[in-house]
């Protein structure tokens, strides 16, 4: 598929290309009342230090129940999602996801995107026989802390540590210093990386942890042996990502180092200040820089959430967390794919849900728009493709494309039943 021709809408692009956009071409249906709807939980960082993050899932996860019902919801019957707010603090994801488990009897429940809040949820998807899907990145969420009823179709900082670091050693440099946010994720980042760049024959100069909604970023860019590093790496997110770069360029240190970090961690930012860093993660914010085998199902995606070619939000006028609105889309399509093929009705049938998805495998679609993943039978992991972009004039330029094989490490647990 080549680039869509001047004076060409998207929407006409879409059609020639094949790509329908279905909630512009189907009648509303109508359920028959027998069919019990099958109820979907989200519990999503809406308020405190996540927040952004919770906004995007939820408006992916938004997006494809509507479009889902539109088409006739799952196996006959209608999706009800219901969206419960974590406020960034497990104690409260705990709370939510109980309740929406034991009062509102949901079939399902798409998780959290805080690693913590992740770990202190997944025994209660065990306890409670009800299969989960966390959204957190920490790697021991489907590892040591995993169970056999949470899958993730996000990456794992492992995955992305396999995958991206050797080309980082060969072109970045050898010398590292690792900084980043001091909870569970980043401390996975920092240590995770830190590991494979010793294995790679590299050396991890220092790790450096900040505490979570530090503002003053100095006393640790200071800690940096400038002397001896090469590249320094940075595990932040959002806000806490900005004041470290544009610190660092503050204090003079921002062209003394190469700078690598993750991908969705500067997601809704302006890139301005992080010119030159490279970054690394499963997902491409502009579609001209989308693989040209994916371009047009990526491109449906964008129309069906309110996103446009430059990754710009369209309803709130700012750069949207593309990563992350995929994820709430994709759960409701692997799930919508795992009800049909089990005939799924009750919770009794959820083994079946499970053994379905152990080793299942997507493809590039419109439901799965960033590309083929597969669940990895053992530890409900599932691996894709990774991409190493660099901030060029501001915007993401793709410089690297990592096969899903490629960063596919040994299992850190045995999930499968």
């Amino acid at each position: 598929m080549g680039e869509r021709p001047k004076g060409v809408t998207r929407r006409e692009f879409l059609k020639k290309s094949g790509v329908a956009v279905a909630a512009a071409q189907l009648a509303p249906v109508v359920y028959a009342h027998a069919a019990s709807p099958i109820k979907v939980g989200l519990t999503a960082e809406l308020t405190g230090v996540l927040a952004e993050f919770g906004y995007w899932i939820s408006n992916g996860a938004k997006a494809a129940v509507q479009l889902i019902n539109e088409n006739g919801g799952i196996a006959g019957r209608e999706v009800a999602l219901i969206v419960e707010d974590t406020e960034s603090k497990p104690p409260s994801g705990v709370r939510k996801t109980r309740k929406l488990i034991q009062r509102d009897k949901v079939d399902f429940v798409i998780g959290s995107h805080h690693s913590g809040i992740c770990l202190a949820t997944n025994p209660i998807y065990a306890e409670l026989k009800t299969v989960g899907f966390p959204n957190g990145a920490a790697t021991s969420i489907m590892g040591a802390k995993g169970n056999p009823f949470v899958f993730r179709m996000n990456q794992s900082v492992l995955h992305e540590v396999f995958s991206a670091s050797a080309w980082a050693v060969e072109n970045l440099g050898k010398s590292w210093t690792l900084v980043g946010l001091d909870y569970a994720w980043g401390q996975d980042q920092v240590n995770r990386w830190a590991e494979r760049i010793e294995h790679l024959g590299g050396k991890a100069i220092d790790r450096i942890m900040v505490p979570l909604g530090t503002d003053n970023m100095v006393p640790y860019l200071s800690r940096i042996r400038q002397d001896e590093t090469e590249v320094v790496f940075h595990a932040f997110f959002s806000a806490s990502a900005a004041s470290f770069v544009q610190q660092a360029e503050n204090l003079g240190v921002l062209e003394k180092f190469k700078f690598l970090g993750v991908y969705d961690s500067v997601e809704g930012l302006d890139l301005r200040p992080f010119e030159g860093n490279f970054f690394h993660g499963p997902f491409v914010q502009r579609l001209e820089e989308v693989p040209e085998d994916l371009r047009p199902f990526d491109m449906a995606f964008r129309e069906a959430i309110g996103v446009d070619e430059e990754g710009m939000d369209l309803k709130r006028r700012r750069v949207s967390g593309h990563a992350h609105n995929v994820l709430g889309w994709e759960n409701l399509y692997l799930l919508k794919n795992a009800v049909e093929a089990t005939g799924y009705r009750k919770k009794k049938d959820m083994v079946d849900i499970i053994k379905f998805l152990q080793g299942h495998e997507t493809k590039g679609s419109f439901e799965f728009p960033h590309g083929g993943k597969l669940i990895r039978d053992v530890d409900h992991q599932a691996f894709m493709d990774v991409y190493i972009q660099q901030v060029v004039n501001g915007e993401f330029k793709v410089v690297g494309r990592v096969p899903k094989e490629d960063g596919m490490y040994l299992p850190q647990g045995n999930l499968k039943i």
